[in-house]
């Protein structure tokens, strides 16, 4: 996956994990656009979410 555009910004979806990254962000950003809050998920799934998010990350374009 890109990690940057031709012009050097960060992706679409960089730019909204970066947005959303802080509760209050996060708060925010779902009263601006009305979206609806998902349930918090259970301990395993977060960590696997994680995880996922962790690998990705760290790979190398």
């Amino acid at each position: 996956m890109a990690k940057r555009d031709k012009a050097g910004h960060n992706t679409l979806a960089d730019a909204v994990r970066e947005l959303i990254g802080t509760e209050d962000n996060r708060r925010h950003v779902n009263k601006l656009f009305g979206l609806t809050v998902e349930p918090e998920l259970t301990p395993t799934l977060a960590s696997l979410l994680e995880a996922i998010g962790k690998a990705s990350r760290d790979e190398t374009p």
